[in-house]
């Protein structure tokens, strides 16, 4: 037989998780009735980007010969409600003072007539990608250009996050820095140089460009094979060792940046 008190403590203690739970219930009936009903009617517009640092994009001409223009793709996202009709957004570019690029010459202006079909935001879609055409041209041979640009308000969108607000391409025909070439690369590399990189692409066959980087997640600590990268260091050094030797029977110094840094693939240095 179960003891009455048993049974009386064990009456109160249901009482007692009953008035917690009625209080839970009425908290959250309080939160819910709190909450507004989204109904702001505008629509917004980001570039989407993996992070907020993600708005450079470096294109060089030098990767692909006798090319005379390429695309690079991009991608816009929105925010508000979807619409049951197409959306046309704009772009616009921002002056920054230094080298700035110039539409028709470096890259095709955002208002010409044939691209206007890729700025549409398809009804019932969040976001769509498109096309930045760079050009060629012979300005580009020893100088990087900069073409910075934005979101321009119209009467389908209006700008989102100031965080996501601007995109950033260099243009140019001479080899530059990758701009994934960072913390990883340079552990596993060195620091970046014009004449290593030239020496990476001989003896690799590969362009070590931002593509090529990212593709091989070598700009990712998180998921990158380093031993993978533990190699390829070492095979670059081992090619630059048999390089300087060739160098020197012929009289020549080690292989050197333009500013007469030694080019050295140790890693962590």
């Amino acid at each position: 037989m179960i003891a009455p008190s048993y049974i009386k403590n064990y009456t109160t203690m249901k009482k007692y998780i009953y008035s917690i739970m009625a209080a839970v219930a009425l908290f959250c009936t309080s939160c819910e009735q709190d909450l507004p009903v989204y109904s702001d009617p505008t629509a917004r517009l980001n570039f989407y980007n993996e992070s907020t640092g993600d708005t450079l994009t470096s294109y060089c001409f030098v990767y692909h010969n006798e090319v005379p223009q390429d695309t690079i793709w991009m991608r816009v996202t929105t925010m508000g409600f979807l619409a049951d009709h197409d959306r046309q957004f704009e772009l616009q570019q921002v002056m920054t003072g230094d080298n700035d690029a110039e539409p028709g010459k470096h890259y095709v202006a955002f208002d010409n007539a044939d691209l206007q079909k890729y700025y549409v935001i398809k009804a019932d879609s969040v976001g769509a990608y498109f096309p930045v055409v760079v050009l060629r041209h012979d300005s580009e041979s020893d100088k990087i250009y900069n073409l910075k640009f934005t979101i321009k308000d119209n009467d389908e969108f209006k700008v989102g996050y100031n965080d996501y607000l601007y995109k950033y391409v260099t243009i140019t025909d001479m080899l530059v820095k990758p701009a994934n070439w960072g913390g990883l690369m340079n552990w596993m590399f060195g620091q970046y140089g014009t004449e290593k990189h030239k020496f990476m692409m001989k003896v690799s066959g590969e362009l070590w460009d931002e593509e090529y980087i990212s593709k091989n997640n070598f700009d990712k600590s998180a998921i990158a094979d380093q031993n993978y990268m533990f190699y390829l260091s070492s095979f670059f050094q081992s090619e630059l060792d048999k390089e300087n030797a060739a160098r020197e029977a012929r009289g020549e110094g080690p292989l050197c940046e333009a500013n007469g840094d030694v080019v050295y693939f140790q890693i962590g240095v």
